[in-house]
């Protein structure tokens, strides 16, 4: 049975301070997070106020991500905001089946730590956060998570930049640029073209599946579409010789003007 808990170990919320969270390990598998922040605070609030959140496993962080990150990214997936609240997804259940889902639940029997940490804004006024989360209590290890990170470039003008410095590791899910300045975007593997859309086209294809939404001043490519979570991108090919890593992970992304070009990477692999 799936259990609704309250999380009561928050400490240091504060302006401009870095608040923790710090979860039970062992005998336990993490479905979701949701963090409340001043009970009925608007998005633009909590996107200028929290600046960053980490999910760090025995020290190493697996995901990272700001409040407006994860806005962009649950609303791609049909999940709208509610006031107040920062749903972080970790089994999806978007998949298609039951074992997609439940294989991506974080389970920690040999997890010495899990540990949340939320950067607050020194611009913020009175901040408040409280959490639950949505558990059961079947011991399992913890397997492939979906991952998060961030990489940024740099546009000195209109362009398209070629991007080849992404690491050739896990399977890669989606790229979600964040900037209005992407136009276009390409993704080739080994000489083999796995995705080039522009913004409007990748839009429309994203919206035969009912879950799914380009959002404003963003373009998400998006790799599992058919909501087989083994539909990402692999980093390794099959050949005679047997599995081997791919040689070539390249990233072509045009912009139209000169800028910064944050991108949030969403992989599926063991946790780093």
């Amino acid at each position: 049975m799936r259990r609704k808990v309250v999380l009561t170990s928050i400490n240091g919320v504060g302006i401009g301070q870095t608040a923790t969270l710090d979860l039970p390990v062992g005998g336990r598998r993490y479905f979701g997070l949701f963090l409340i922040y001043k009970t009925n605070a608007a998005q633009a609030t909590i996107e200028a106020d929290i600046t960053e959140v980490r999910l760090i496993i025995n020290g190493k962080p697996q995901r990272r991500f700001s409040a407006a990150d994860l806005n962009v990214v649950n609303a791609t997936n049909g999940l709208a905001f509610t006031v107040g609240y920062l749903p972080i997804i970790l089994a999806e259940p978007r998949r298609r089946t039951i074992a997609g889902e439940e294989g991506l639940a974080w389970g920690t029997v040999g997890v010495s730590t899990f540990r949340v940490e939320i950067d607050i804004a020194v611009g913020a006024v009175a901040p408040t956060l409280t959490a639950f989360a949505e558990v059961d209590d079947i011991p399992s290890p913890l397997g492939p998570i979906a991952k998060w990170y961030k990489e940024t470039f740099i546009a000195t003008g209109a362009q398209t930049l070629n991007l080849n410095t992404l690491p050739k590791r896990d399977a890669y899910n989606r790229i979600h640029a964040r900037s209005a300045l992407v136009t276009r975007m390409k993704a080739t593997v080994d000489g083999l073209e796995v995705y080039d859309l522009d913004r409007t086209t990748a839009g429309v294809v994203m919206s035969r599946r009912l879950s799914l939404a380009q959002q404003v001043n963003n373009f998400s490519m998006v790799f599992d579409d058919s909501d087989q979570v083994t539909d990402g991108i692999p980093m390794t090919k099959s050949t005679p010789e047997g599995i081997v890593p791919v040689g070539e992970f390249r990233l072509d992304v045009t912009v139209s003007a000169a800028g910064t070009i944050p991108l949030l990477i969403e992989r599926v692999g063991q946790p780093d």
